[in-house]
């Protein structure tokens, strides 16, 4: 082992392999595209920059050229503009690592699918989504879900994609979020929804919450005795809902989508765990109602 200075930052480190600290332990698992980089030592901050920045070149083929994908884009970008969609806080997303994205769930849904454009156009990323599992039950509708980087909300899936280095998008409020009437707009419905919680604490990922609040009224939504029955007994969605007059067509609303954070959780502690998970949900819950109360103005 010898004291060695890093070929990009410049700082001093001891080379060893066996603490696959540097660029010539780990040149054999790297991604294909990083391994025509000048030969060098590299501190292990900096390679792991090196590895995910690889990792993105060789994923961007792929999803640039997903007939799926850009048709969504194209489709995102008409729904963009009637809506003069608008983001504040994309700064605070990561270029690189993993991250949960936590947000609000609208009947309308694609003010997300706008949120995933506008990541992937300026931070350079595609999010992983978790969907509703009754999306991959429909004919066609699971293999566009895969197109899209959606995957079915089942338990692991969410730490698969974490360990992965991947942004994670979760709507805590689900389908029960989704369906709630228009006299119930702008509230958070997580008392119970803890999960997204205990992932954070247990993987360590930062938190960033984001809300898109006039996506509620994007539609008119209606109380009604069917719509509940039919979820609670077969967790099918069946709406009754308006937009522009007595059609489905959505309201021109104009959107502003927030996004806040990094929220670190606190360290895993198994002594503490329960009241971590609590704490820290209620502080979630907390910021996300501050953003959705920017509807109301």
């Amino acid at each position: 082992m010898k004291s060695i200075t890093c070929a990009l930052c410049g700082t001093d480190f001891l080379c060893g392999a066996a603490e696959k600290s540097c660029w010539c332990a780990e040149l054999p698992s790297l991604p294909k595209s990083a391994q025509d980089m000048p030969a060098g030592c590299y501190c292990k901050a900096c390679l792991q920059k090196k590895i995910a920045e690889a990792r993105l070149k060789e994923q961007a083929p792929h999803w640039q050229e997903n007939p799926t994908l850009l048709n969504v884009e194209k489709v995102m970008q008409l729904l963009s503009a009637y809506h003069r969609y608008q983001v504040e806080g994309m700064d605070c997303l990561p270029q690189t690592g993993a991250g949960l994205i936590v947000t609000h769930h609208s009947l309308a849904t694609y003010d997300g699918f706008m949120l995933g454009m506008k990541i992937w156009q300026q931070r350079q990323r595609l999010v992983r989504a978790l969907g509703d599992n009754l999306l991959f039950t429909l004919p066609l509708m699971h293999q566009w879900m895969r197109d899209l980087g959606v995957v079915p909300g089942a338990a692991g899936a969410a730490s698969e994609l974490l360990d992965q280095g991947e942004l994670v998008a979760v709507a805590p409020g689900g389908m029960r979020e989704c369906l709630r009437p228009s006299d119930q707009k702008y509230q958070v419905r997580w008392a119970k929804r803890k999960g997204f919680v205990k992932l954070a604490i247990e993987k360590q990922v930062p938190v960033y919450l984001t809300a898109c609040p006039k996506a509620d009224d994007i539609f008119t939504v209606y109380e009604n005795p069917i719509t509940a029955a039919i979820y609670k007994n077969f967790k099918f969605p069946v709406p009754l809902f308006r937009g522009i007059g007595l059609t489905t067509i959505p309201k021109p609303i104009a959107l502003t989508q927030y996004i806040e954070g990094p929220f670190q959780p606190p360290a895993f502690s198994s002594q503490s765990f329960d009241s971590d998970v609590d704490s820290f949900h209620a502080l979630l819950t907390e910021k996300m109602q501050g953003l959705l109360d920017k509807g109301k103005s």
